[in-house]
């Protein structure tokens, strides 16, 4: 399903009235897609955006290396690329050379934090996580509160972004997906060869991935919500 991004009319009427008051801040410089981008005027500056939209936050989900290496499950296409995530609603960003150097989606972060205690991420992935299970790196790929709290709305051709407002994610689906690539990779030699292929590394790795994904399969199990 790819998702588009509307306002019920009265919060269109709402958002056009701002920006004929004078509250848009002019298309953005470089920072976005390949689009005409208004942001609103929302008392900070454009530092202070992309430090909500990229300051890591302490979630670490796989190795920042793996996630940029890995393939979707059913394709050779990258996990990461901007058709796969923009389908589940994330919103593309071109890359910032410090904040966002390969150019992932607003909220996708490189955590390179050593400081996330095990503890704290045992509480995160349950009873069943062990030490031996966690990839030795510095650098995580996590997600920040920007992911579930930034969103585009389209207007007499405008593409308007609104800092804080809740988007037309599926975050359920993203992390399901993301536990099936690792999967996929573990179980399929030519995937995994092109994974480790990427990485540069083959030492250890395939031991690594497999713990790590059982960590990652049933954390996503566990926390799947009702249906």
């Amino acid at each position: 399903m790819h998702y588009t991004n509307k306002f019920a009319p009265a919060g269109v009427a709402v958002v056009c009235l701002a920006i004929a008051a004078g509250f848009g801040s002019g298309r953005a410089l470089a920072e976005s897609g390949d689009r005409d981008l208004v942001y609103l005027k929302q008392g900070w500056s454009a530092d202070e955006r992309q430090d909500f939209y990229y300051l890591t936050q302490g979630s670490q989900l796989v190795p920042y290396a793996w996630f940029l290496a890995l393939e979707q499950a059913d394709s050779q296409e990258l996990f990461r690329t901007n058709s796969h995530l923009e389908r589940l609603g994330y919103l593309s960003q071109r890359p910032h050379a410090q904040r966002n150097p390969d150019g992932l989606p607003i909220g996708f972060t490189k955590d390179d934090n050593p400081g996330v205690s095990y503890r704290m991420k045992k509480g995160f992935l349950g009873p069943g996580y062990e030490i031996a299970d966690y990839p030795w790196t510095n650098q995580w790929f996590g997600l920040t509160c920007a992911a579930c709290h930034t969103n585009d709305i389209h207007v007499n051709g405008k593409v308007i972004r609104i800092d804080g407002a809740p988007p037309l994610i599926d975050h359920e689906t993203l992390l399901a997906e993301l536990a099936a690539a690792l999967s996929a990779t573990n179980a399929d030699n030519e995937k995994f060869t092109r994974f480790a292929k990427r990485l540069g590394e083959a030492a250890g790795l395939k031991e690594d991935l497999e713990a790590y994904t059982e960590t990652i399969v049933n954390s996503v199990k566990r926390n799947k919500a009702d249906s």
